[in-house]
């Protein structure tokens, strides 16, 4: 007999008459179960303990509830429900209308309750009972502990403490002289020392708080969290790409690997139904808008697109509605969709009961507890909880939210196993006659210690883990509303309708860098699991499924090889950096004296200096590569260029903009000038424009923080005891950092007006598009309908207008631009769709309209471009600057059209062919040709990232490589021979690249090997080591602007 069956058949001889069945599960033998009499439920409360009811078959929902409450003697009780697992995994929330055992016959075979919170109401200080504040912070404690409630260490510390201070009382040296004692106790899941020395101290501080303070303080932080009440779902949007919905007290928010991207608040949804496993959320008009708007997503089941769609219900009524619907009688023969509705009592109905009610009410009376006693059943019954049964042990896994099963997506054999010990003690009573039919079962769980279990870390993609960063944030306030519920004739759609006034919302983010604690934060950890038999063992956490996240194995010792990764890396960058301020002194002893502008002439001369300072320090770098020679000495070299730098990048910032505007003005107003200018550009080395070299100046200290607090890193984790090292990394980490933060707002003014200067150039615009306050926000090639049928068109959207331009082939044979329309966004109105047929292609299509103009065109990205052009004419509507309008250069008459249809058929040719330059090749240019779209953000993020080093290159008709120095910048790929080598072999244009991994097709044998594909062009790169594979692929990721999914060997290699 195997182990399985021993476990099952000791449960069946030695337990069955000691702890009572739960509802469904099959008769001991021997024995019978007749219709008609009691059945025997259990129901797992927020304390860990076991109530066994006992009810009549045909008992409704809405009588276990009742007996629940009776026995905890609840006051406030809507605030709660109960909820079971069904055979697919999928958590359901139990309907107190409906009777039991109808509900759950499709569960498994022994179905058991729990008791948890249902409504998460904003502000806990509305609670007026104590004993409902403590049941919150229970709840509190199993998502903080499972992982659901995600914030940084410093507040999961604090949430810590106060759940000390409410159980062990004040603190005391003599009682607690070490962390040890929070050893048994279970607040996070990847708990190490150094977090309990945290909670310790911050135990410390709270000494004379009552339990009751503690628990409203707890309630207090735990609010204003990002993750608190929000249960994720897994879904996908109309893209494929996966998404995560939450349902609360303001609306429905949207994730993308746990960060939110969307918020749909109450007043703002129209309607919200689902079709199968479509849900549509419908959305009012905006005041610009005369369409409505509808987003749709897609679930893996019609049950978890149904149990979502209950829970958006149940929290809308709840919070926004003043009343809730009563029950009526259905006089039709047949109906279609589902009956669903919420029939507890709403918030405001349950404050003014509850205020009726309060008085009469016994004081409550908190459980002794103590920390002598394990208590990690306490801080993580969704954990560690179970029933006690005497001689086994078994484990109950963590709840979560009604979001479908993951059991498709999580195999069992990646959670691991945690071992607890079962007091062998169990108490049980007979079913007596009274208002109150419930046996009581008790255990006290023991886990074993953490520090057995291996420290894993969880890869989140676009986090970094070097700060501590926390989120704070302010609930939305919920005004009065009434639901109406409609069911729609379609089978299988349900949908209710939500009438409210405009939302007045507010949110309040924080983002804490501290140069005192940087210590790698302890991310959420996946707990590992046993399959059970006997206990439901229930899916993970949505938030922390593997589809967000990817675990792996690591030690918390910073070795050698990483700080030598670290060190190389910006030695790299400061390489680049030394030649890129070589080209702008070069240009400046070229330029000086030419414009007959003084101010320009000093602030030329800076970038020399800058050279000069760069040249000494990049020579000492040069001999700090050894990691360990690097942590003592580099600190105090960062800091001394720093200490020089820094004086030469104030002035540089301050008299920047003055600079680029006489530059622009002398090369208009100047030939000789203008001369020099296309000189200097047309030189081998330039292989930027002046510009965009002024701007990667400017930004390269953006990176010193991150380098410096990794230096800091590695010298706290190695041991090192040097004090000078780490005080001069430390002064040299706040001079950068109040560097980057105070010129913040002057540098992405820069990047702006420096945007709009290559506008101006690739448009041939002349002083017209530069203006302070314009900005470009989009700029994408799309096709646009005429009377000879799609052609393409340039789009250009302002943030108070939009440009159409075509291309054409001046007497230079390069690569130009026409505006040819000009459309102000004030007035603007545009459509999801084809109205008049213009296009043909009426699902791919929008359409605007601006006084007598009409304008449809299709995009390969037209949700991007429709949510682009409806934010931008919001917030034109609302601004009342007015900007001067863009002047459209006169057209000629024939020749220049017969160009341009000659331009028009000529679009398709490939990159290489259409600039005699295509190093200088400007990144509208890119765009037109790659047939993509790139917004503002995309520049930011390609000024503030850079790369270079060695690679090797597979060559093409061989199986040799090439090693090249390659930088990044401007959406590209440069190849340098050397690093010293001053001018560029080629470059590779990156817009619309995939960064993969090789697949065995491809017969790469070689490690740290990627490829960068596009269409039918394949390129392999070679790293020197892993560290540095993973950074090229992240920078390289920024600036391809490839929004596709990855294919699923790379997002498991990337840990995507």
């Amino acid at each position: 007999m195997t182990r399985r069956h021993v476990y099952l058949a000791s449960y069946g001889r030695a337990d069955m008459g000691s702890i009572p069945r739960g509802v469904g599960a099959p008769p001991p033998p021997g024995t019978h179960s007749p219709r008609g009499k009691l059945m025997c439920i259990k129901v797992r409360l927020l304390d860990d303990t076991i109530a066994v009811f006992h009810l009549g078959h045909k008992a409704l929902g809405q009588t276990l509830m009742d007996e629940v409450c009776r026995h905890l003697n609840l006051l406030e009780r809507d605030y709660f429900g109960l909820v079971f697992v069904d055979c697919t995994g999928l958590q359901c929330w139990l309907e107190m209308e409906k009777p039991i055992l109808r509900q759950i016959a499709n569960t498994r075979a022994d179905a058991k309750f729990y008791l948890i919170l249902k409504f998460y109401i904003p502000n806990p200080v509305d609670l007026e009972e104590e004993y409902t504040r403590y049941l919150f912070t229970l709840q509190i404690r199993r998502d903080l502990s499972s992982g659901e409630l995600v914030c940084s260490e410093a507040t999961s510390a604090l949430l810590a403490a106060y759940i000390v201070q409410s159980d062990c009382g004040d603190f005391s040296e003599d009682d607690y002289p070490d962390a040890r004692y929070l050893t048994h106790s279970k607040f996070v899941p990847s708990q190490n020392y150094d977090f309990q020395e945290l909670v310790r101290n911050n135990h410390r501080r709270l000494i004379g708080m009552s339990p009751g303070e503690s628990d409203l303080a707890l309630l207090e932080v735990a609010r204003r969290c990002e993750f608190y009440g929000i249960k994720l779902h897994p879904a996908k949007d109309v893209e494929g790409a996966d998404a995560s919905l939450a349902a609360f007290h303001g609306g429905i928010k949207v994730y993308h690997q746990q960060h939110c991207v969307s918020t749909f608040s109450w007043a703002k949804v129209r309607k919200l139904s689902f079709k199968r496993k479509k849900l549509l959320v419908k959305l009012h008009p905006d005041a610009s808008q005369f369409y409505k708007e509808t987003i749709e997503f897609f679930f893996e089941t019609r049950n978890e697109c149904k149990t979502f769609w209950k829970k958006c219900v149940e929290q809308h009524a709840f919070f926004r509605c003043a009343t809730s619907d009563q029950p009526r009688k259905d006089t039709k023969l047949f109906s279609s969709g589902s009956s669903f509705r919420y029939r507890g009592r709403t918030h405001k109905e349950l404050i003014d009961y509850v205020r009726e009610h309060h008085k009469r009410r016994e004081p409550f009376t908190r459980p002794l507890r103590s920390a002598t006693v394990h208590q990690s059943n306490y801080c993580s019954s969704y954990v560690s909880g179970y029933v006690s049964d005497p001689g086994t042990a078994r484990s109950l896994p963590a709840l979560r939210e009604p979001s479908g099963t993951l059991d498709a997506r999580i195999s069992r054999k990646n959670r691991s196993v945690r071992t607890v010990s079962v007091a062998d003690r169990c108490a049980t009573s007979d079913v007596e006659a009274g208002p109150s039919n419930y046996d009581m079962t008790r255990s006290s769980i023991a886990e074993s210690d953490y520090a057995r279990i291996q420290r894993r870390k969880i890869v989140v993609p676009g986090v970094n883990s070097t700060f501590a960063t926390g989120s704070l944030s302010k609930s939305l306030p919920g005004d009065n509303n009434t639901l109406i519920r409609s069911v729609s004739s379609d089978e299988g759609e349900e949908t209710f309708n939500a009438k409210s006034a405009a939302p007045s919302e507010s949110s309040l983010h924080h983002t804490k860098m501290s140069s005192d604690s940087l210590a790698r934060r302890p991310l959420p950890d996946i707990p590992k699991r046993r399959r059970d038999e006997v206990d439901d063992d229930l899916p993970l956490p949505p938030h922390i499924a593997p589809s967000l996240v990817t675990s792996e194995s690591f030690d918390y010792a910073v070795t050698p090889d990483k700080t030598s990764h670290v060190i190389r890396d910006f030695l790299m960058n400061e390489r680049t950096a030394e030649r890129d301020l070589g080209i702008l002194s070069s240009a400046s002893s070229l330029l000086r004296g030419q414009s007959g502008c003084r101010p320009v002439d000093e602030t030329l001369s800076l970038f020399s200096d800058l050279h000069s300072l760069t040249v000494q320090a990049l020579n000492e770098l040069e001999n700090v590569v050894d990691p360990w020679r690097g942590l003592t000495t580099l600190p105090s070299l960062l800091l001394r260029t720093s200490h020089n730098s820094l004086p030469l990048y104030d002035k540089l910032i301050d008299q920047l903009p003055v600079l680029l505007s006489a530059l622009d003005q002398c090369t208009v107003s100047q030939p000789s000038f203008a001369s020099q200018i296309r000189k200097f550009h047309s030189s081998d080395e330039c292989y930027l424009t002046i510009n965009w070299l002024i701007v990667r100046a400017i930004s390269r200290l953006t990176y010193w923080p991150i380098v410096v607090a990794s230096v800091i890193e590695s010298i706290l984790s190695s041991g090192m005891d040097d004090e000078g090292a780490l005080s001069a990394a430390r002064i040299c980490l706040d001079k950068v950092s109040s560097f980057v933060d105070r010129s913040l707002k002057t540098r992405l003014s820069l990047y702006s007006f420096v945007t709009l200067l290559q506008t101006e150039a690739d448009l041939h615009l002349s002083a017209t598009l530069t203006h302070p306050h314009r900005r470009l926000l989009r700029v994408g090639r799309v096709e646009r309908g005429t009377r000879r049928g799609l052609v393409s068109r340039l789009f250009l959207l302002f943030n108070d207008c939009l440009l159409v331009a075509s291309r054409f082939h001046p007497e230079d044979d390069s690569t130009s631009f026409r505006v040819n329309l000009t459309l102000p966004l004030k007035g603007m109105l545009f459509e999801d769709g084809d109205s008049y047929s213009i296009t043909n292609r009426p699902s791919d299509s929008i359409t605007l309209y601006h006084k007598e103009n009409c304008v449809a065109f299709v995009s390969t990205s037209r949700e991007e471009w429709l949510g682009g052009i409806g934010e931008a004419v919001k917030a034109a509507v609302k601004t009342r600057a007015e900007l001067p309008p863009v002047h459209i250069i006169e057209e000629k008459p024939e020749e220049e059209k017969n160009g341009e249809e000659k331009a028009i058929r000529a679009t398709k040719s490939p990159v290489e062919n259409t600039s005699s330059n295509p190093r200088k090749m400007s990144a509208i240019e890119m765009c037109w040709h790659r047939n993509c779209a790139i917004r503002y953000d995309d520049w930011i993020n390609m000024v503030t990232t850079f790369k270079s080093g060695y690679m090797l290159r597979k060559l093409r008709n061989s199986p040799g490589w090439q090693k090249l120095w390659i930088v990044l910048a401007n959406f590209s790929l440069f190849f340098f021979k050397t690093h010293t080598e001053s001018v560029p072999l080629a470059s590779l244009p990156l817009l619309e690249y995939s960064v993969c991994i090789p697949t065995l097709q491809d017969d790469m044998a070689q490690e740290h090997v990627f490829k960068l594909v596009f269409s039918t062009h394949t390129y392999f790169f070679r790293a020197e080591n892993h560290h540095n594979m993973m950074r090229w692929i992240e920078s390289i990721r920024l600036c391809t602007l490839n929004r596709r999914p990855v294919d699923a060997i790379t997002a498991l290699a990337l840990h995507l």
